[in-house]
């Protein structure tokens, strides 16, 4: 089954409400991964595996990236 951009649209939002409260969080976004997309999320640190993050929300597949500290340039 695909995952369309509405599907990752809904669980973006559903991420933001249930992943906001994790300080390692820096950001969550959409990202397409072949021909479906996904829910990202920019990570300051690497997370332990049972840091609470999912491997999808809503049906929609969720990854992991360690970006570092964001700063405003």
């Amino acid at each position: 089954m695909t995952i369309t951009i509405v599907q990752a649209r809904q669980a973006k939002q559903i991420a933001k409400t249930t992943l906001s409260e994790l300080p390692e969080v820096v950001g969550i976004g959409i990202s397409k991964v072949g021909v479906d997309y996904a829910v990202k999320v920019n990570l300051r640190v690497a997370l332990p595996q049972n840091a609470g993050v999912p491997d999808q929300i809503a049906g929609v597949p969720v990854v992991c990236e360690v970006v570092g500290e964001i700063r405003k340039r």
